[in-house]
């Protein structure tokens, strides 16, 4: 389905100090800011440039920015800034001997065809993989052989043509490299100018006329926060002959906004709106025509490992864009014009060459009328300054939209692994305190002269509580639910000894002595998740083990301990990545091992007491550390934006904090918006799972009473929520790859169910806090078997629910009692000797979960006994339909296996091995038999002999 358009463009300031014109093909706003009859003389001539920015266009120009259907360019914004710190000669003065590690080679290949007509033959540019990296000096000396190569400088063409072709350099690593300098185009890329060139640096910042939208001005949100507190955000100088291009990507992984200052040459650029992810996936599909939108959105622009290269789009395919709403603009940048690049929104670049392009390029009439006007078709050496930041906007509505959008980003790079360069939690914290100080100072003072502001445009603290609320409350509620889950785990796992133990720090790090506190909150560190990279704002978990055997930081959200992700081999040590608890992080350490360990890889650890190299407890405990402020003041913060605000929200609040704080849903932390917790007579809740030890599968939901089940009437049912909050529908029934649960969905028949497809009803609507309720008609339902219900199976039902932010469809447990198989499927009656048991497992899997996990709870080693050999273990005594179907089978006959035979035997590993029968014993009521190891695994083991069970025997074999 299309976007529904964008509103229409307002009316245009009429000021006199500022050109506006708007091109509805493009979709671009131009603002001209030099005076009529004042334009740039030459290259150098910012003396005779008069710039004026008035009230009204700085205003207009900044709610423009706010939309992103449109592409906000401006002209003189720059002019006052020298262009002398810029040139070849500064440049190469002050890093010329410096090594450069980020040049990106682009070869260029003929190809048969014209374009203009046919006269010349079109170039298409290709993008090598790798990196070189260079004395910016030579990079210099490459572009000046590349210009007298290519005729620039030289009157006589043959002798330009006789000139050298190639160009040779050395690498940092000592390492000759030799390029074609004609056919080959050397970009460089992210020079930090704020480093490197820090005396032009201070010029663009002093005289660039717009210094709010420059990374930590007064219109970035980053501008609360310390500037030593702030991500590295630019500028960057970027440097490269023509035909060079970057790929379609999104700043910051669609985190941050962008402004790209155009000095000398020409861009071609290619912009879509913000769009979904769904449309952001087809919309690359039908620019680029490739599948590798993941890459495009979740990757870097310039990466290595693409199956095909991108082609740049055609005029077909942003007509195609155009009926989908996308809002796509084509245009080419200029010298001396700034563009600025909404958050989220898809771009490329491309260098414009002084060949023409073919007819179907999109850019095909643009770049046509660029060379009529040139006065030679020569080459430009393409020069532009780029930097990120995080628009805060200046309307409450505007404002709204900027903030939630990255946080809804940030979240989604979560998803993917990905570390976001926006800090929005952060920066969000820090506003809401900067203006909660400020209002009742710009309360006293007359309207509209703010104390602060001193004749510069900012919008009142007022407004920007008003946009910011929803997204700080989803914040606060984040955070003090993670703060409350750990409450309830210290409380239950302060008898537990070494293990799952959580701790809360006494007082936030801002408390600490920094003299003796060895971590700076105030820095831009490492405030970064280690396993999913998402921003530690204001709480995280800090490994104890880390802290005492490395002393180093291991921090974590509050998510990934929740989920166990910190039970993993995490390398700590720059160079050793041995798997010992002194050298790196072990929280997969499960053994229980103290003194004299037979494993003899560690001592025994000064904690613990278990040993260091295979069963060391110290990385299982961590500790809740507040960065800035106690949980307390976060609420309190909340509390106090909500008391200036009242009843002046914004029009879309209830929207917005929804479509929030349904993502804390997603992370299996109490949601106030859609969970409510049942507590019983102690006011605890009674279905929570024991932090650290979660079951195999906890439900979600409380089942309603029996007489309950049989009512078909419409009626509405508030669901009573256990430990964990609601979820879809559609992640209940399909768990992730690494999920543990035994979740398997069937319908009545007993068939595996397809939920995608299937329309799911229910006879009681379902309600929620905050949600619209809808009666749901009657009809099929869903048979779901869940792990932990002793062999029966349950139905659950579902509902759909329509929210503001779209229908969503979660599950409730009922409880039948029935068995329902397919006609095709086994069922086998197991007899558990050891527990004395029937169980039943069906070759359909739609009723193994019990058994398998009681297996579990019986020992690995049995559980993998009888799922090889179940007549050794358990007693079969029922079985039905075709026998053919089961999942139980020996792999070898114990009659065919004579002593001294040469086997090969699996490993625990899956690994094979050559190795020699020496007698049979049954073990624990397992078949198996004492074996020699040959070979390579012979010479590495200890002991002479070793029993393994019959099911890890393969097959015979002649081989000695």
């Amino acid at each position: 389905m299309p976007i529904p358009p964008p509103p229409p463009v307002p009316r245009l300031p009429e000021t006199g100090c500022c050109e506006w014109s708007f091109d509805a093909e493009s979709r671009v706003l131009l603002a001209n800011f030099r005076c009529p009859g004042r334009r740039r003389g030459g290259n150098g001539a910012n003396e005779n440039v008069v710039v004026r920015l008035d009230r009204d266009d700085e205003i207009f120009l900044l709610e423009m920015m706010e939309r992103d259907d449109l592409t906000v360019i401006s002209e003189g914004l720059a002019d006052a800034v020298n262009d002398a710190y810029w040139t070849r000669e500064y440049i190469e003065g002050c890093i010329g001997s410096e090594y450069h590690h980020k040049f990106r080679s682009f070869e260029t290949i003929p190809s048969p065809g014209g374009g203009g007509g046919g006269k010349q033959q079109q170039q298409q540019p290709r993008e090598n993989e790798g990196w070189y990296s260079m004395k910016v000096a030579d990079y210099f000396r490459y572009l000046q052989r590349r210009e007298d190569v290519k005729g620039r400088r030289s009157s006589d063409v043959s002798n330009a043509m006789s000139l050298e072709r190639e160009f040779t350099f050395t690498d940092s690593d000592g390492k000759e490299i030799t390029v074609d300098v004609e056919n080959e185009a050397i970009y460089m890329i992210d020079v930090d100018a704020m480093k490197l060139l820090p005396h032009a640096f201070e010029d663009f910042q002093l005289n660039f006329k717009l210094p709010g939208i420059l990374p930590g001005g007064s219109h970035c949100m980053m501008n609360a926060v310390n500037a030593n507190g702030r991500p590295f955000m630019g500028p960057n100088l970027y440097l490269t002959p023509p035909t060079t291009f970057t790929n379609f990507h999104q700043d910051g992984h669609g985190t941050v906004d962008s402004g790209h200052w155009c000095l000398t040459g020409y861009n071609e650029v290619v912009m879509l709106r913000r769009l979904t992810e769904r449309h952001k996936f087809h919309a690359v599909q039908l620019l680029t025509g490739t599948s590798d939108a993941y890459g495009t959105l979740y990757g870097l622009p310039h990466r290595d490992g693409m199956a095909t290269q991108p082609g740049w789009p055609s005029s077909e395919a942003i007509g195609l864009c155009k009926k989908m709403g996308y809002c796509p603009s084509v245009f080419i940048l200029k010298a001396g014009q700034v563009v600025h690049i909404n958050k989220g929104r898809l771009h490329a670049f491309r260098k414009l060459s002084p060949l023409p392009l073919h007819e179907t390029d999109c850019h095909y009439e643009l770049r046509k009328s660029i060379l009529q006007t040139k006065e030679q078709t020569k080459e430009d050496i393409c020069c532009s300054i780029a930097w990120d930041w995080m628009f805060k906007g200046v309307t409450s509505e505007g404002i709204n939209r900027e903030v939630s959008s990255i946080l809804e980003c940030s979240r989604l790079n979560r998803q993917h692994y990905l570390q976001s360069l926006a800090i929005p939690e952060t920066a969000l914290l820090f506003l809401a305190k900067e203006n909660i100080a400020k209002n009742p100072i710009e309360s006293m003072a007359n309207a509209g002269s703010s104390p602060f502001l001193r004749g510069k445009f900012a919008p009142d603290s007022k407004t920007v509580l008003r946009g910011i609320l929803p997204s700080l409350e989803y914040v606060v509620t984040r955070h003090s639910s993670a703060v409350a889950f750990s409450k309830l785990w210290e409380e239950r796992t302060k008898n537990v000894k070494d293990s799952w133990c959580v701790l809360i720090d006494s007082k936030p790090n801002t408390w600490q002595n920094p003299d003796k506190f060895p971590l700076d909150p105030y820095g831009a560190g490492d405030f970064f998740c280690k396993i999913c990279a998402e921003e530690l704002s204001n709480v995280y978990m800090h490994c104890d083990g880390c802290e005492k055997l490395l002393n180093k930081d291991f921090n974590i959200c509050s998510g990934c301990h929740r989920d166990g992700r910190y039970k993993v081999f995490h390398q700590m040590h720059p160079f050793n990545p041995k798997p010992f608890s002194i050298l790196n992080h072990t929280g997969n350490k499960f053994q229980l091992r103290q003194a004299r360990c037979p494993c003899k890889n560690g001592k025994e650890c000064a904690y613990c007491s278990f040993c260091t190299g295979c069963s060391c407890r110290c990385h299982q405990r961590f500790t809740v550390h507040y960065r800035f402020m106690e949980q307390e003041n976060e609420v309190e913060l909340l509390h106090k934006a909500e008391s200036i605000v009242g009843f002046d929200t914004i029009p879309r609040m209830e929207e917005t904090r929804l479509r929030l704080l349904s993502l804390i849903s997603e992370e299996g932390v109490d949601n106030p918006v859609t969970n409510e917790v049942k507590k019983d007579e102690k006011g605890v809740s009674s279905n929570d799972p024991l932090p650290g030890l979660p079951p195999q599968w906890s439900s979600s939901l409380i089942t309603p009473p029996e007489e309950e089940l049989d009512n078909r009437v419409k009626t509405e049912i508030t669901p009573q929520v256990a430990a964990e909050p609601l979820r879809p529908l559609k992640k209940r029934f399909y768990p992730p790859s690494t999920s543990s649960s035994d979740l398997h969905s069937s319908d009545d028949n007993g068939r595996q169910a397809d939920n995608s497809s299937k329309e799911v009803h229910t006879a009681p609507a379902l309600t929620l806090a905050g949600a619209v309720p809808v009666e749901v008609d009657d009809g099929p339902k869903i048979s779901c078997f869940m792990g932990q219900t002793n062999g029966n199976r349950d139905e659950t039902e579902v509902a759909s629910i329509e929210t503001v932010s779209g229908p969503q469809t979660y599950a409730r447990q009922v409880s039948t009692h029935k068995q329902v198989m397919d006609k095709k499927s086994t069922v086998v009656t197991f007899h558990c000797k050891k527990c004395d048991k029937d169980f039943k497992y069906s070759s359909a899997k739609t009723a193994g979960a019990s058994f398998s996990n009681h297996m579990r709870r019986c020992g690995q080693k049995n559980q993998k006994a009888a799922m090889a050999t179940p007549e050794s273990y358990l007693s079969e005594t029922e079985v039905k339909v075709d026998e053919t179907q089961a999942d139980f089978k020996t792999q070898i006959d114990p009659n065919e296996l004579t002593m001294g035979s040469n086997v090969y035997v699996k490993c625990n590993k899956g690994q094979e091995w050559l190795a020699t029968l020496i007698r049979p014993r049954e073990k624990g009521g397992v078949q198996g038999f004492h074996i020699r190891y040959k070979g390579q695994k012979r010479k590495r083991r200890v002991s002479d002999e070793e029993w393994v069970p019959i099911w890890s025997v393969l097959r015979v074999t002649l081989d000695k």
